[in-house]
């Protein structure tokens, strides 16, 4: 019974490692995504109750305490009982990462497919998205439409920083997160070496003159 009593521990550590020291890992995310993670112990636990069941079941019935506690202090009572403390616990323990992991989601306001800026953020940040389980609440082509919709309080979004400037200087918008989530973006444009069409050179003109 003991290396029973002992094996109870070892199914559930692994799972209580995890959601301790890396709760936001997705390793743990996959560990605590199904509810079966609580089956070996509770097929522990009834292994021991069900050949004793008739013994238990007026016990459960009608508790008292001192039979109860008779029961518990035999090594196969408190090993049920252990096995049944393992299994609740942790699936309330599941349950609270679960919880926490869908409260802090960070809404996020994002590019269309076809969007240029939309590509590179999904190129350079779409891992790290992920990781932080980012809920699109919303979807334009236009960095102009999500900017009204970010003054709006509705999420956070990629924007150019020039077209923000004066809310970035009045604080009605501000950097989100640490500088690592911002991206340096070089724009650059090019041109055949022959004469081009009258219209694309006035163009090419006024770029140079900026």
């Amino acid at each position: 019974m003991t290396h029973w009593f002992s094996f109870t521990n070892l199914l559930v550590l692994p799972f209580w490692a995890l959601m301790i020291l890396a709760p936001r890992a997705r390793l743990t995310a996959r560990a605590v995504a199904s509810p079966l993670i609580v089956l070996p112990t509770i097929a522990i636990y009834a292994a021991l109750v069900l050949p004793n069941v008739a013994t238990i079941l007026p016990l459960v019935s009608r508790p008292e305490l001192g039979p109860v506690a008779a029961l518990l202090s035999t090594p196969a009572g408190a090993t049920a009982g252990w096995a049944h403390f393992l299994a609740f616990d942790l699936w309330i323990g599941r349950y609270i990462v679960l919880d926490a992991r869908e409260r802090r989601r960070v809404p996020v306001l994002a590019y269309s497919a076809e969007s240029g800026i939309g590509r590179i953020v999904r190129a350079l940040r779409g891992a790290a998205l992920d990781e932080i389980q980012a809920e699109f609440v919303f979807t334009a082509h236009l960095a102009s439409v999500l900017k009204t919709i970010a003054l709006d309080g509705r999420g956070v979004a990629w924007l150019p920083k020039t077209l923000i400037a004066d809310e970035l200087a009045s604080g009605r918008l501000v950097a989100a997160g640490d500088p690592a989530w911002s991206i340096a973006i070089d724009i650059r444009v090019f041109r055949q070496q022959a004469t081009a069409h009258p219209a694309a050179e006035r163009f090419w003109k006024t770029i140079v003159a900026l």
